[in-house]
């Protein structure tokens, strides 16, 4: 008894210090910062950074991320476009789709300009995960393919990341054979080069066949291992992910009681991360859990939370789509500029070439007088 009263206040204690610690390390970098002389240095030492916490902290690894692209933005480098593909998966994980897209298509371009083969086939594949949340599944299905054939004779890394993706496009098909048919290709490539982080990446997808086949017992067994090598390599995303999947394959098996234990878990880390794409989930799993307990206030208090989120989400993304359509307009606008600009260029050059033909023309008769 002694202990169950105790042990939250522990785990509040172990991530209050771990929360300082993250404080000091992160105020010890940027200090280094300004110690660094050339913008190429303090680029590359800002990326790190942002590396360093990506899987610790969202927020401090963007804030370091799009520090490096204030010094990098514009130059082309492949630095540039390193940053870029790192603040795509920011923006992704924070549900705004539109600025994902537009940061990963901008870093496409860059590994495209540099021929950096292995990093344009892994931007391609999140291109293609950006589209299958945009329930876009042909152009999802294309991008996928693309990176899958840039990828062949290379990287067995992409290799199985392509094979991933198409496991997961097939899942959500339904055509689970050829679901289990991909995932199956892309554990012997992580297997055979000893990554564990793949493999488990690989346990964490094929467990949604699983749920689709209605085996929910081997979801909970499944994600319960990959939470757990989650959990020791401080992966915050893939913590709540399978918080909220191992509580879906509860809720499922109408254990209410340990699904919202799952849901309430995965909420304290989306909030921490501000991961507001799986808060939305959370709590829209959590209002169908109160309905299906007959707790209709709870169920509609759970929804307005979730409408908030989702909201967010789409209004994120509207805004987005709006910016969107005014840099395209405004570039349609520079462009009729440009040719308008090219054609009194053009019309001013004609004239001074015909002033000057007219000089020449009045001039011969006097020199031959």
């Amino acid at each position: 008894m002694y202990y169950k009263i105790i042990l939250p206040f522990l785990l509040l204690f172990i991530l209050k210090v771990n929360s300082q610690n993250l404080d000091s390390i992160f105020i010890s970098k940027k200090n280094i910062v300004k110690s660094i002389k050339t913008d190429e240095k303090k680029a590359q030492f800002l990326y790190d950074c942002g590396e360093f916490f990506y899987s610790k902290n969202v927020n401090k690894s963007e804030y370091f991320y799009r520090e490096a692209l204030t010094l990098t933005e514009g130059t082309n480098s492949l630095m540039e476009g390193r940053v870029l593909f790192k603040l795509g998966f920011v923006e992704k994980n924070e549900g705004n789709l539109s600025t994902s897209l537009r940061y990963f298509n901008k870093a496409k371009e860059i590994f495209k300009d540099k021929n950096d083969i292995e990093r344009l086939a892994s931007v391609y594949f999140d291109i293609g995960y950006v589209y299958r949340y945009k329930n876009q599944i042909d152009v999802e299905y294309d991008f996928y393919k693309k990176g899958l054939k840039l990828s062949e004779g290379g990287s067995e890394i992409l290799i199985g990341k392509g094979y991933l993706h198409l496991g997961n496009y097939y899942t959500r098909l339904k055509k689970l054979d050829s679901s289990i048919y991909f995932y199956n290709k892309a554990l012997d490539v992580f297997k055979k080069i000893n990554k564990d982080n793949r493999i488990y990446n690989v346990y964490n997808n094929i467990s949604n066949t699983y749920y689709k086949q209605g085996r929910y017992n081997k979801v909970i067994s499944i994600r319960s291992l990959v939470l757990k090598y989650a959990k020791k390599e401080n992966n915050k995303l893939l913590i709540t992910v399978n918080y909220h999947n191992i509580a879906a394959a509860y809720r499922q098996l109408k254990d209410y009681k340990k699904a919202k234990k799952y849901l309430d878990s995965a909420i304290l880390v989306a909030e921490e991360e501000n991961f507001k794409l799986r808060l939305s989930k959370s709590y829209n799993s959590i209002s169908k859990i109160s309905y299906s307990l007959k707790d209709y206030k709870e169920a509609f208090l759970q929804q307005q939370k979730y409408k908030i989120y989702s909201d967010s989400i789409f209004k994120s993304q509207l805004s987005n789509t709006i910016e969107e359509v005014e840099l395209k307009n405004k570039h349609k606008v520079e462009k009729k500029n440009l040719e308008i600009l090219n054609q009194e260029q053009a019309f001013d050059k004609k004239l001074y070439l015909s002033i000057i033909l007219v000089f020449l023309l009045l001039g011969i008769p006097g020199s031959i007088s």
